[in-house]
């Protein structure tokens, strides 16, 4: 008897806890999905931010203001003394002071929002699992914490990539509901590192022409090109 009482109070506590993480993850996706809805319902994304990486392991913190322009899958990003431009197919990334333009070919399984920004707003379709944390209060209102995992964690693997090299063991989202906008993203690998993305200024459905999204070796005729790709 004790031990028919002991599988059931087993199995009732297995029930709850499924239940509520079913319920976490229909949450969860019903705010990406708003998110992902009022994104592909722009034009054109331009935003201030802050860059901050943090590992307090090591004792480091240091954090840097950015511009970014987004329009589909073409991004101009200004960070650091760097520029990259990258139209969709070729990212070039002009290191300013030295002169140089390093040229590479965009990689489409990359999730960062440094090397893909737009999939910020949608990477939760695939490779991941999510789940609605709360909220959070902050001066501005309260925002929504939601917190994605690589499916293929367990195995090292980032989404569809089949080699370990990926170190990102989850990301956060911190969302406005008011606006359906993402306000904070942090990237957290597995060495410690934490990369966290604060949005501010944010304009849409500005005209930007296309030559924005691509490096014009004309206005920079003493730079190098440093042809990368395959």
């Amino acid at each position: 008897m004790k031990t028919l009482i002991s599988i059931f109070i087993l199995i009732s506590v297995y029930g709850i806890s499924y239940s509520q993480d079913d319920v976490n993850k229909e949450k969860a996706k019903t705010v990406l999905d708003k998110v992902s809805k009022e994104f592909q319902s722009y034009k054109t994304i331009t935003t201030d931010f802050n860059f901050k990486m943090v590992n307090q392991q090591e004792d480091i913190s240091e954090d840097y203001d950015g511009k970014i322009m987004i329009k589909g899958d073409k991004y101009h990003l200004s960070l650091m003394g760097t520029e990259t431009y990258s139209n969709g197919k070729t990212i070039w990334t002009h290191m300013v002071e030295a002169d140089e333009v390093n040229i590479t070919n965009r990689d489409t399984t990359d999730d960062s929002f440094m090397n893909n920004p737009s999939r910020v707003f949608t990477m939760y379709k695939k490779g991941y699992k999510y789940s609605y944390k709360g909220e959070i209060k902050t001066d501005e209102g309260p925002l929504t914490k939601i917190e994605l995992y690589p499916e293929n964690l367990a195995q090292g693997l980032q989404p569809d990539k089949v080699s370990d090299d990926s170190d990102l063991s989850m990301v956060v989202l911190l969302i406005d509901l008011r606006t359906n906008r993402i306000v904070e993203i942090s990237y957290y690998s597995k060495n410690g590192n934490i990369y966290t993305v604060s949005f501010s200024k944010f304009i849409t459905n500005k005209d930007i022409p296309d030559s924005e999204f691509t490096f014009d070796k004309t206005k920079f005729p003493d730079v190098e090109l440093i042809d990368l790709r395959d």
